[in-house]
């Protein structure tokens, strides 16, 4: 055999154009597999981690495996799915930092000359070398020397300084960053950037490669300094850009990057493409979705059109009062006006979300997202450091129940359609699961109210599997001296049509369940954000998406004596026309991000539940989402009716 070769790029032409250039240089078979481009006609370009493993896994061997990727998240899909790999296969897989076309056609040649893989990689990183020595020859620049045109003077005061955590889940990934090097080339100044998190740096805001090179992960500071006359405007672009999530301002002109841009028209983590919308769902840099001049109009909350609605404007507008307001009724329970309580718990995707959450008086954690708190990596670390950030975590809030939600892979990392992701992943690779439940079970033990919860189940015997592990991880644990809780609630997300139609089903074997709204929604009406054609679909009050919702709370209420307990999670947790229709069907804990904590429960507060009810019903019948906002819009702030209507 021979050291087998995977090429992994945003690009499928790019990929079999490399692929088939290093076959016919190497003259020989070359047990070789490409994994590149999405399924998406419309938006091919992007990297799946799941792609990534199955081309491994095909070209697989005793001599081992050479993995060449070309940029950006590329990188991260070929970690991604270096740990998705079983043990004894991921010890034979080596990711090679050489470049793209020249190194793929070395290592071919290496590996058909019986080289081992570690030869193999060394040729592949050294395939500039040819290119270096002949262009210095003709009186050219070395590429040594290719950094010279990168200078910059890191002695000179800087004129503005500027400091912003990254939130987008893959970090300061190719987009962003090209983002940032289009920011910085519109300015007269000059500005060097710094990961404050990691250390690295300074590199010149203008340097695409530069820029990747800082390693920016989820949660990480970056600082900015810039020098020049308008230093200080520059200085403003990029905290607004990082402020959008690296996305452009509504209304500005889109440039061919931003619409061929890796990897496509959405973000990485799912987000609009720059210009396709100015805000993520809604929300702006500051939290608050902005009126239109026309105060008879406003936009939707995926931002592609406007409509009447006079009633939902007047409900943003005393969202964004109350947002203004001192928070010190925050900490204090939300009532409704008819006494029902509602529990308003934090949704946590990275670490600093913890303390937020504490100061916005929090009920508790109602998810964390653990996949997102270890800066952005996808594949969990091991069990002692899952279960040192665990015990943090319910630290913070003594007393307060925290949500752990297992890994999902593929889920708000990456946005794909429904397959190996979520429970049905970490099943299958159980390496994942137990040393998270293991951790879990540690941080339980110590007397921390912890609570499990599983993406992506439809069917019963995935919690029946889930608890056998369980049952095993906590037998081992006693066996080592450590003895944790006989129980540990376990709960479900119900992110499909199917779940919530099994509902009745699934609650038989869960303690609780939390609907993940933005999956089911775009499950339910098989649209993606991404996709211009069909993103205006995507609204939660969509009368079919309600139906399963209502349904999974009809099943939650005839669960057991007292019942199941009912979490919402997603956008429509915090948006203030889905809460009325939410708890009138039966809802009793919203997940929102810390910042709409204050917000959620002062909304709450003006609710009544006794006339909730009868809305929700009337808007399940409803045979269109414009219809069901037409008739939350013509209701006041308690959805008591007007006009007659019964």
């Amino acid at each position: 055999m021979s050291v087998a070769i995977v090429v992994v790029s945003h690009s499928a032409r790019l990929a079999e154009g490399a692929a088939e250039l290093a076959r016919a240089v190497s003259t020989t078979a070359v047990r070789l597999a490409v994994a590149a481009g999405i399924d998406d006609p419309r938006h091919p370009l992007g990297c799946d981690p799941l792609r990534v493993r199955a081309a491994i896994e095909e070209v697989d061997g005793a001599d081992g495996v050479l993995v060449l990727m070309d940029l950006g998240s590329a990188l991260l899909s070929a970690e991604f799915a270096l740990g998705l790999l079983a043990p004894e296969a991921r010890g034979r897989v080596l990711l090679c930092d050489a470049p793209f076309v020249e190194g793929l056609v070395a290592a071919a040649v290496a590996s058909m000359s019986g080289a081992g893989l570690t030869e193999v990689a060394g040729h592949a990183r050294a395939a500039l070398q040819p290119k270096r020595e002949h262009l210095a020859g003709r009186g050219h620049a070395p590429g040594a020397d290719a950094h010279a045109a990168l200078a910059f003077d890191e002695a000179a005061p800087p004129a503005a300084v500027v400091t912003f955590t990254v939130r987008t889940p893959q970090g300061l990934h190719a987009r962003p960053a090209a983002a940032i090097v289009r920011a910085a080339g519109r300015r007269r100044a000059t500005a060097v950037l710094r990961n404050l998190t990691s250390g690295t740096g300074p590199v010149p805001a203008t340097s695409l490669n530069g820029l990747l090179t800082l390693g920016v992960r989820q949660g990480h500071q970056v600082q900015v300094a810039a020098t020049g006359p308008e230093a200080p405007a520059l200085t403003a672009d990029l905290r607004a850009l990082a402020a959008r999530d690296f996305t452009q301002p509504e209304g500005a002109p889109r440039d061919a990057a931003d619409e061929d841009g890796l990897p496509g028209a959405g973000d990485e983590d799912g987000r609009p493409a720059a210009g396709a919308t100015g805000t993520r769902r809604g929300v702006t840099a500051e939290g608050v979705l902005p009126d239109t001049a026309d105060a008879g109009t406003r936009r939707d909350t995926d931002g592609n059109r406007a409509r009447p609605g006079a009633g939902a404007a007047r409900a943003r507008r005393d969202v964004e009062a109350d947002r203004a307001r001192p928070r010190a009724a925050a900490g204090a329970a939300a009532y409704t006006q008819d006494g029902v309580r509602i529990r308003v718990v934090a949704d946590v995707g990275r670490v600093g979300d913890v303390a937020d959450a504490e100061a916005a008086g929090a009920d508790g954690i109602g998810v964390v997202r653990a996949e997102s708190l270890f800066g952005g990596d996808p594949v969990l670390p091991g069990e002692d450091e899952q279960a040192a950030l665990y015990a943090r975590i319910c630290s913070a809030l003594p007393g307060r129940p925290v949500v752990l939600r297992t890994l999902d892979a593929g889920g708000d990392t990456a946005p794909a359609p429904p397959g190996l992701r979520g429970i049905r992943l970490t099943l299958r690779q159980p390496e994942l699961m137990v040393p998270q439940l293991r951790a879990a079970l540690r941080t339980a033990a110590a007397g921390h109210p912890l609570r499990l919860l599983l993406p992506m189940v439809t069917v019963a015997d995935e919690i029946h599997r889930t608890r056998e592990l369980l049952r095993q991880a906590r037998a081992d644990l006693a066996a080592e001296g450590l003895h944790p809780p006989g129980h540990l609630p376990l709960g479900i997300t119900v992110d499909t049509p199917a779940a919530a139609l099994k509902a009745g089903t699934l609650l038989g074997a869960a303690d609780f369940v939390a609907i993940g709204t933005d999956d089911l929604t775009r499950y339910t009406l098989a649209a993606e954000r991404g996709d211009a054609d069909v993103a205006h679909l995507l609204r939660e009050w969509d009368p079919a998406v309600l139906r399963l919702i209502a349904s999974v709370a009809a099943a939650a209420g005839e669960s057991g004596e007292s019942g199941v307990p009912v979490a919402v999670l997603g956008a429509a947790a915090r948006d203030p026309r889905m809460l009325p229709l939410l708890l009138g069907l039966g809802v009793r804990e919203l997940a929102v991000p810390a910042v709409d904590i204050a917000a959620v429960k002062e909304q709450v507060r003006r609710l009544d539940t006794g006339r909730l009810a009868p809305a929700a019903a009337r808007a399940l019948r409803a045979g269109s989402a414009e219809e069901v906002l037409r008739m939350v819009d013509r209701m006041d702030p308690g959805l008591a009716p007007q006009n007659g209507e019964t």
